[in-house]
């Protein structure tokens, strides 16, 4: 309940409905090719650590507080985007915290630190 007695509700976040099974190749390829997101099944958003391959590719996701934390803050520095990661996303988004490494990564860090605090993120 918040200070005026009112209960508020989470917003609904915008997101594409997960999969109830596993798509065929052809609804595979349509789908992420608008989105990958949607081509993940519904398990996908209650396993605390995800380790998806596609051809040759490795994609771990992790969904766990404590560990988004590890990978992000406390042992940043173990985790490197690969080489074609970088080519590929840099043309369209620039050399930003998505891209960047080192000592770069973490001054684009500290600068987006104040936007997520929990009082920032509150609407």
């Amino acid at each position: 309940m918040s200070a005026t007695g009112t209960v508020q509700i989470p917003p609904i976040l915008a997101a594409p409905p997960p999969q109830e099974r596993n798509l065929g190749l052809i609804r595979f390829v349509r789908m992420v090719r608008d989105s990958s997101i949607a081509t993940y099944p519904k398990s996908a958003y209650e396993a605390d650590f995800i380790d998806r391959s596609f051809l040759w590719a490795h994609a771990y996701i992790v969904n766990d507080p404590d560990g988004i934390k590890h990978v992000l803050l406390d042992n940043a520095a173990n985790y490197t985007k690969t080489r074609i990661a970088r080519r590929l996303l840099e043309p369209g988004l620039g050399q930003g915290l998505l891209t960047s490494e080192g000592e770069t990564w973490r001054a684009h860090r500290r600068i987006m630190a104040p936007s997520f605090d929990p009082r920032s993120v509150v609407s």
